[in-house]
Order: C-alpha cells, then structure tokens, then sequence
C-alpha cells in the first residue's frame, strides 16, 4: 500500500451503511481549482472505483480501481483507493486502469452477447426471407427494393418483443438495448442474404 504525502490532506465523508447515495465516500479539495472526489462500486466489473470531478465541469475521470473479491474487504479497499486519490493530487498521473477496463468491457460484451445473438437471428431470417424470394422471384431494382421493405417492415413486431423483453436490472438503457438488436439484425441480414446471394448468383 502506497503512503500519502505529507502536504496532501483530504478530509472524506463515508456514507452509512444502507444509504441510497450512489458514492460510499467523498472528499472535496479547494486548494487552487475545486475538485470534488468519489468513491463508488462498479457492480459489473466487481470493483470499487474513485473518481474526479473539477466543478463546474459535469465529467468524471476514473483515477482509481481497485478490485472488491469480499464484501468483507470493502473498507480495506476504499482506504486504498483515498490513498491513491490522495496521490492522484500530488502528482496528477492515474492509477494503472487497464485491467479494470478490460474486465468491466468483457463483462459489458457478455451481458449484451443474448441480446445481440437475438437481433442477430431475427436478422439472419429476415435477410434469408428476402434473399430467396429475390432469387425465386427474379425481381431486381425497385420493385426488389419494395418487397424488401415489405418484408422488413414485418419484422418490426419480432424486434420490439426483444426490445420489451430487455431485463430489469439491465446495465444499458432501452435506447442502448434496440441499437444492438438493431446493429445484430442489420449483421444477420446482411450476412444471410449476402450468402444466399454469392450461392445462387455468384457465377
């Protein structure tokens, strides 16, 4: 554990046990320009975080992550992370971040990874749909187009069910959770049709 400077004082305010504020501690330093410290959990990475704020800015800077294996261990880590906020005063350089990073990404793209697999599906039908009837069909152009738009149009009851199918405690929000089923489904189809097409069209 790292030693905090000498000329370095942060008076912290601890939240009780059981409170509903989102920080579990904070610090204010008003030598020179105004900082506003914090201490909070990231629930999806297993972390706790301390964070920077410079009024009247509204952004936060991470300069602090240090794992939370025990809910036991809580108060070991958030003295840890006042120290490394502390040292973060007197030197202005972050903590080493990267594996806090990566960990909360690779659990981001897990919990995303049913959604997007369900767009994906849904988009994968829809392109194979449109790409067999163009081939039987032998439509092109405009009046291919039209049918397409058709078919995709009929599809918009299948993504808003996996849209209001998004849980509860969801990380992302519902706009967040129709971008990926969206972006799956265009993956899907694309990717389908395309297929379908280089098969039947290729030579």
């Amino acid at each position: 554990m790292s030693t905090v400077p000498d000329d370095i004082f942060l008076i912290w305010e601890d939240e009780e046990p059981g409170g509903r504020q989102w920080w579990l501690a904070r610090a204010h330093d008003v030598a020179g320009e105004e900082k506003e410290f914090f201490i909070a959990e990231d629930d999806l990475a297993g972390y706790l975080v301390g964070v920077v704020r410079c009024p009247p800015a509204a952004r936060y800077r991470v300069i602090a992550a240090v794992p939370l294996p025990d809910p036991a261990a809580r108060s070991i880590v958030i003295a840890d992370i006042k120290t490394a906020a502390a040292n973060w005063l007197a030197s202005g350089l972050r903590g080493n971040l990267w594996r806090w990073r990566l960990t909360r990404w690779s659990k981001l793209a897990w919990s995303h990874f049913p959604t997007a697999l369900a767009g994906f599906s849904v988009g994968g039908a829809l392109g194979l749909l449109v790409a067999f009837f163009a081939v039987s069909s032998g439509l092109v152009g405009w009046p291919m187009l039209a049918a397409g738009l058709v078919i995709g149009a009929g599809s918009g009851p299948a993504l808003k069910f996996l849209v209001d199918r998004r849980p509860k405690n969801a990380v992302a929000g519902p706009w967040t959770h129709f971008a990926i089923i969206a972006l799956g489904a265009v993956m899907g189809a694309v990717l389908t049709a395309g297929g379908v097409f280089a098969l039947f069209w290729g030579g």
